[in-house]
């Protein structure tokens, strides 16, 4: 039996087209909210973010077998990759852009968009989470939300399991840097209450 996400995918986006007068509109509102948000405080930020809900952006890659999500907060908060159905039985959820407005990180962002990241891709059926770490606190993040038991280490270029756990690849950080894949079974994990993105329109094919 097969996953039901990709059929569901372009059920729920319709491809838009965008007048080119409404495309000014849209880059000139654009270029205003990025004027206000750099007038804003962190404080203000935040309140901001805590106040909404992610957003999710889906895009078709290869109808059946690969499809691309980003996740996204206000003030260029963002969580991106893609879900790839490898077999019947796998589908791995693979993270390639993640982005915290530097004036707020530390304030639970991150986190927050992992979850929410990682809720939608279960809901489409990922079994599994691959990701390439190179920072320490990323790989805490990773420790701190799926458990540190539950993470697996491999060599980013060969792509082979090491027989390391999370404390010996947090001591061999340099200067606050890493450098290995981390996977996650997640099956293991329970994301049951992880809150799921809102999801928008968008095209149904990649450009």
């Amino acid at each position: 039996m097969g996953f039901e996400g990709p059929q569901l995918i372009p059920e729920r986006i319709q491809e838009t087209k965008i007048p080119e007068k409404e495309e000014i509109l849209e880059r000139t509102l654009a270029v205003r909210d990025t004027q206000e948000q750099l007038e804003k405080s962190p404080e203000q930020m935040l309140e901001d973010i805590q106040a909404a809900r992610p957003v999710v952006e889906w895009v078709t890659y290869v109808p059946d077998k690969q499809y691309g999500a980003k996740v996204s907060l206000p003030h260029e908060c963002f969580i991106g990759g893609n879900i790839n159905y490898l077999d019947e039985n796998k589908a791995q959820l693979y993270i390639d852009m993640f982005q915290v407005n530097e004036k707020i990180q530390k304030g639970g962002v991150g986190t927050r968009l992992l979850k929410s990241f990682v809720a939608e891709g279960k809901d489409y059926g990922a079994t599994e989470l691959y990701g390439h770490i190179t920072s320490d606190s990323a790989l805490k993040t990773r420790a701190r939300v799926f458990g540190l038991e539950n993470l697996e280490f491999y060599n980013h270029n060969t792509k082979e399991r090491l027989p390391i756990d999370f404390e010996q690849a947090l001591a061999s950080a340099k200067d606050g840097r890493v450098d290995y894949d981390v996977r996650i079974d997640l099956s293991k994990v329970d994301t049951s209450d992880w809150e799921m993105p809102e999801k928008i329109e968008t095209s149904n094919q990649a450009d």
